[in-house]
């Protein structure tokens, strides 16, 4: 009897808390709204553009204006009633460049004000970002949730995903992806080299009859498939390891996935 009691103060505590608080932000209902911002920086003297993103979609394009990088930012946030209807500007876009590097920033300000930072009708907020940049600064972006793609650039990327795909296109540059669960969907006609490293995924990488690189793929679970028709010269074949080159070149190309496969084919 004494145990029952002890399981069942709790409860009724809780029920009681729940209650008085029933009328506050923690259970109110919320409502989207979306913030658009954008803003743009001389690029003169930059080294490197960083950006770490929660929850969202990351697309890397090309600057038309070699001297500027411009951020386009589309932030959807959930507010309640008394947030819906005070004159806030819930969103800032924040470009720093006190340094030599861009670091941007996305400020949600009503995270910081709410009761132990949580409500119990949470609905995540989601940040989708354009950044535009000139062809010779390098690009590191970290990403929680969400896709990151990169099309027709020639940078320097460093792209970081705990939960999401990247998918590059047209891409010429020097990439080193890191993913934990997703997958890397490439489609390239020449690279300056491209380290990949999988935890939970796949890779499916498509090249044109250009593409010269030297090979090194590895699963540990999972299998490797290279198309027939590529002119992939083995270096090294087991059943979880191949090695070999396309063309000559000393850029490599280097996958190393735990759990998936690797597809490699013509484009």
């Amino acid at each position: 009897m004494k145990t029952k009691f002890k399981v069942l103060i709790p409860v009724f505590a809780f029920v009681i808390l729940a209650t008085s608080l029933s009328g506050c932000s923690l259970f109110s209902r919320r409502y989207e709204k979306t913030y658009s911002k954008e803003a743009s920086v001389n690029a003169a003297g930059k080294q490197k553009i960083i950006f770490e993103n929660v929850t969202g979609d990351v697309r890397i394009h090309k600057s038309d204006d070699v001297n500027s990088i411009i951020v386009k930012a589309k932030t959807v946030v959930h507010l309640n009633k008394s947030e819906l209807e005070n004159d806030i500007e819930w969103v800032k876009l924040v470009l720093d460049t006190t340094g030599n590097d861009v670091v941007i920033s996305v400020n949600i300000i009503k995270d910081g004000k709410r009761f132990f930072n949580f409500n119990f009708n949470e609905q995540h907020d989601r940040t989708s970002v354009d950044i535009y940049v000139p062809n010779n600064i390098p690009v590191d972006i970290s990403l929680t949730n969400g896709d990151i793609i990169a099309k027709k650039i020639s940078n320097d990327v460093k792209l970081d995903v705990t939960n999401g795909d990247v998918n590059l296109e047209d891409y010429y540059g020097k990439a080193e992806i890191d993913i934990v669960n997703g997958k890397l969907n490439a489609k390239l006609d020449s690279t300056k080299g491209l380290t990949t490293d999988i935890v939970n995924g796949s890779v499916n990488l498509s090249i044109g009859e250009l593409f010269a690189a030297k090979f090194s793929l590895e699963t540990v679970n999972g299998k490797i498939k290279i198309d027939k028709e590529l002119p992939f010269k083995e270096t090294a074949d087991e059943k979880n390891f191949q090695t070999g080159t396309i063309g000559n070149s000393e850029y490599e190309v280097k996958i190393d996935i735990t759990n998936g496969k690797i597809n490699l084919k013509k484009k």
